[in-house]
């Protein structure tokens, strides 16, 4: 497989054309030519997973620091501040998510 990879092939003169050779080569790679909206909404999903796999953590984090607490109410308020901006911030980015796949389908509607 990576002997494919590192192979060199000479195109003959008559045979393709410069530009049929680097399609062919993009092809061979796995190299997808995409407009920029496309690359955006990709790059939207990466970045939204990101921001869930925060707000995991944020949740469990809290649930840990109020299960841990003993008692203690300043220790409970605090994993109440943690699990509700954790909450809040799902909310926000969920929102988020909403409206850049709506304006995204709606912009490339056109």
């Amino acid at each position: 497989m990576l002997g494919d990879l590192f192979t060199i092939q000479a195109a003959s003169a008559t045979g393709t054309s410069a530009l049929g050779g680097l399609d062919a080569t993009a092809d061979k790679i796995g190299f997808v030519n995409k407009n920029l909206w496309v690359f955006l909404a990709g790059l939207s999903k990466w970045l939204f997973s990101f921001l869930a796999i925060i707000f995991l953590i944020l949740m469990i984090l809290g649930g840990l620091k109020w299960m841990t607490s003993q008692g203690n109410d300043a220790e409970v308020k605090k994993a109440r501040e943690i699990i509700t901006t954790a909450t809040i911030g799902l909310v926000v980015i969920s929102a988020a998510y909403a409206i850049t796949a709506f304006v995204g389908d709606f912009t490339l509607s056109f």
